[in-house]
């Protein structure tokens, strides 16, 4: 708490905002798939613990996506299979529980209603489950893919080229991402620390 506390005022020194957004585990949406002895060791929940003692000892806004994602799960599978990762329903309806979080304290936000995507059901061929077990290509898993009906308004931007460690990060082609929007060049920049959910 007291980490987060400093991040926080160090961001609004300097006229920023400093929120946390925190991604379900798969297993927490599908509990039902879990054998028996996972379901009841699965019933605690030490994140919900922690975003709650965070709420009441830091300044800092945390949303858990927990809520958002389990109410989703009549609109379809949001997970692959064959990962532990979301598919591309899973991110529009994490997308909308994120903005729907900051409209209050940012009016302008909207989120993209989901009749503006086609969603349409894919099999992918890799996934970090699938490959433990050495069966990419193997065994195809059932995916969503997600396109958008509206010509995008977000541009790639050139990059910084802020150095990456290939020793101790192996996706170094994505240790940096700049986009903008061309459309609304006065909107407030975001940067984002990430994992390979977001």
């Amino acid at each position: 708490a007291a980490e987060i506390n400093d991040r926080g005022e160090k961001c609004r020194a300097m006229g920023a905002e400093y929120r946390i957004v925190i991604i379900p585990s798969k297993y927490r949406i599908y509990p039902e798939y879990l054998p028996d002895y996972l379901q009841q060791q699965n019933s605690s929940n030490p994140v919900s613990a922690f975003v709650k003692y965070m709420q009441q000892n830091t300044s800092v806004k945390m949303l858990y996506l927990l809520d958002d994602l389990q109410s989703a799960k009549k609109e379809g599978v949001l997970f692959r299979k064959g990962d532990t990762h979301w598919n591309d329903r899973g991110t529009y309806f994490g997308y909308r529980g994120i903005v729907n979080w900051m409209k209050p304290d940012y009016s302008w936000m909207q989120p993209e209603p989901r009749n503006d995507f086609d969603f349409k059901d894919s099999l992918c061929n890799t996934g970090d489950l699938i490959g433990q077990f050495g069966l990419n290509a193997v065994w195809p898993s059932p995916d969503v893919l997600l396109k958008p009906k509206k010509k995008s308004r977000v541009a790639m931007r050139l990059k910084e080229n802020y150095p990456c460690d290939e020793d101790w990060f192996a996706y170094c082609y994505a240790y940096e991402e700049a986009r903008m929007n061309k459309a609304d060049t006065t909107l407030p920049g975001l940067l984002v620390f990430r994992d390979s959910y977001t």
